[in-house]
């Protein structure tokens, strides 16, 4: 597994993030214990999700399938999410300021990103970008809303794909009070509807 924060399982407990959550439902469903490898880092974007393919690829046995979640902002290479103003980032460990500092660069980050009209020309050569790193490999997209033109012209060689529009109501059942990710009933939705997804795919290769 690949991909952000999203697929990381930011803000929840390991137990509560949705690929431990999917770990669950496939074992139920295929009566055997599916090993998932979670290399999803928070922040990351698609260079550096490609970046880490190539590395898992180079260092592991090579895996059945490849789940990359993905987020719009995750097509635009410039941005430092995880520390986005100038200042270094040892300085938001420890100052008030230098974090509101970093809050008020990435707000502005994320309406720049919002209006910009290449986002999703960017975002959708990068998915063809890490389909081509990726091989014969089967890759399922797991993605976030908004990000559906993106998904669908670089998706066209992909394996499968799981939207997750119902799992981003609007309302607070599925998602965070601090931000936009996933509560543990959310990582339960993301989980579910991928589980549906792979499980007749595992079964079928058994």
């Amino acid at each position: 597994m690949l991909g952000d924060s999203y697929a990381f399982g930011f803000g929840a407990d390991d137990r509560d993030a949705w690929p431990r959550q999917l770990q669950e439902l496939l074992v139920g469903d295929l009566g055997c214990t599916p090993q998932i490898v979670n290399l999803a880092a928070p922040g990351y974007h698609l260079d550096q999700v490609r970046a880490r393919l190539r590395q898992a690829m180079e260092s592991r046995p090579r895996p059945q399938l490849l789940l990359v979640h993905v987020a719009e902002n995750d097509g635009i290479p410039d941005v430092d999410w995880v520390s986005p103003s100038p200042l270094p980032r040892w300085a938001g460990r420890h100052s008030r300021l230098a974090r509101l500092i970093d809050f008020v660069a990435l707000t502005r980050r994320l309406q720049a990103t919002e209006f910009d009209a290449d986002r999703d020309a960017r975002l959708s050569r990068r998915l063809g970008g890490l389909l081509s790193d990726a091989g014969d490999l089967p890759v399922y997209w797991v993605w976030q809303p908004h990000i559906a033109e993106p998904v669908r012209q670089a998706g066209s060689a992909a394996a499968g794909e799981v939207p997750l529009e119902a799992c981003n109501d609007g309302s607070s059942l599925h998602l965070s009070d601090e931000d936009d990710h996933y509560n543990p009933a959310g990582n339960r939705c993301v989980a579910e509807r991928v589980a549906a997804l792979l499980g007749p795919v595992l079964r079928a290769g058994e």
